[in-house]
């Protein structure tokens, strides 16, 4: 009996764990997936919060900066000030409840986004709006460092994304007056400018650039003069402009005007050596000083107003030999009668006249000959002068600015002189 009795409880043992194993594999059939999926989840939110497995660290960084200009500086504020826009990404592990502070210059702030103050899951931004930045009104341009930090030991696996840096650039130029004061017999050049606020201040540098060729256009450089005891001297004025202060051609010369020659392009700026902000001049165009004989003339005239020329049959002048360089370009401004015919010599040799530039032009122009109420508007200029009606032609015709009440019409003529009155005319023709 006693066998009997082991044998059947054996059989219902393998009964039982046979049914076991297959409601066992009909179950794991039917929800196995599902059960090993809630595990693994558990598992990983374990990693995210610390739990068995070790934490993947957060990872905190600046991943964009946007801004605009919202007010220019005045006398309440002395600062340019702009609206930022800040996107903070997290690139690593889950951040709950940490300190977390965005700072630029002397600002702090304290970012909250979560009851418990910063909180941010994997791979997931948060924008910070309306950031306030500011650069000292006294320069033009400089930068700010704009610095992310994560407080009370949450930590910050990569601190190299914790930091971007926002450039800032404004105009007109803050160097004012950096105009020419001399140009010395031997041919070198004395500057003034004006920048005393901030050269009072040790923390100050002059850095003085130049270059030989900008590759400007004509309409970014404008004529300008500076009379010297027996010349007058033409330069141009060019608006400095981002494009410009980073064109590869500057050289940086120092802080004096020793080594400035013509054909130099310059500009002055003064740099604070602590935050590297840095105010600038415009750009001064240097070119070699040139008078010019009036064959010279005659040639950059033709040429500058486009007119064809031709072969010499005949001169019209008797001091114009027919086969010389300059007789066509005499000849052909004799023929379209813009040159006077006082006797039988055009004296080619002879230095050409600021007179005879601007008469000759205008004439060629066919410009209505017109004087403004106020005349004569020309202190070197006066009614009885012959030049008279074209100086004050000049003047009524908006192209006198540049010459600060005298024309200096007796002086000898530049290429520069006379390739301003060509522009001039040629913009209203």
């Amino acid at each position: 009996k006693t066998k009997m009795k082991t044998k059947k409880t054996l059989e219902y043992f393998l009964i039982a764990l046979f049914i076991l194993v297959v409601v066992g594999a009909l179950v794991f059939n039917r929800f196995g997936e599902r059960l090993l999926g809630s595990v693994f989840l558990a598992m990983v939110q374990d990693v995210e919060d610390g739990v068995g497995l070790k934490r993947t660290p957060p990872d905190l960084g600046i991943s964009e900066i946007s801004f605009y200009k919202t007010a220019n500086p005045d006398p309440q504020s002395n600062n340019y000030r702009y609206s930022s826009n800040i996107i903070i990404k997290n690139y690593g592990g889950a951040i709950r409840d940490a300190k977390v502070t965005l700072s630029a210059e002397n600002k702090v702030s304290v970012l909250r986004n979560c009851e418990g103050g910063f909180c941010l899951e994997k791979d997931k931004t948060f924008e910070i709006k309306n950031f306030e930045l500011r650069l000292n009104g006294n320069y033009n341009a400089g930068q700010l460092d704009i610095s992310l930090q994560v407080e009370d030991g949450k930590g910050d696996q990569d601190l190299t994304n914790n930091k971007r840096t926002a450039s800032f650039f404004e105009t007109p130029a803050k160097i004012n007056l950096f105009e020419i004061r001399e140009l010395t017999k031997d041919n070198s050049f004395i500057f003034d400018y004006d920048y005393s606020e901030l050269l009072k201040n040790d923390d100050h540098e002059v850095q003085i650039y130049t270059a030989d060729d900008l590759g400007v256009s004509a309409d970014q450089m404008n004529y300008s003069e500076k009379t010297m005891a027996d010349k007058i001297y033409g330069y141009y004025k060019i608006r400095n402009s981002l494009d410009l202060i980073e064109n590869e051609a500057w050289k940086h010369i120092g802080s004096n005007f020793y080594n400035i020659s013509a054909g130099d392009y310059i500009y002055v700026a003064v740099k604070n050596k602590l935050s590297g902000d840095f105010a600038f001049s415009n750009i001064l165009y240097l070119p070699e000083y040139a008078e010019l004989s009036r064959a010279q003339m005659a040639k950059l005239l033709v040429d500058g107003l486009g007119i064809s020329i031709s072969d010499v049959d005949q001169s019209a002048f008797a001091d114009v030999p027919k086969d010389s360089w300059y007789a066509p370009y005499v000849q052909v401004l004799f023929e379209m009668g813009v040159l006077d015919f006082n006797g039988s010599n055009y004296n080619p040799s002879l230095l050409a006249s600021r007179g005879d530039v601007l008469k000759t032009l205008i004439e060629f122009y066919d410009v209505d000959l017109k004087i403004n109420d106020g005349a004569p508007h020309f202190k070197d200029v006066p009614e009885d002068d012959e030049a008279f009606v074209y100086a004050e032609t000049l003047f009524a015709n908006n192209h006198a600015g540049v010459f600060e009440g005298e024309l200096k019409l007796n002086q000898n003529a530049t290429n520069k002189y006379i390739n301003y009155l060509i522009n001039a005319y040629t913009k209203n023709n």
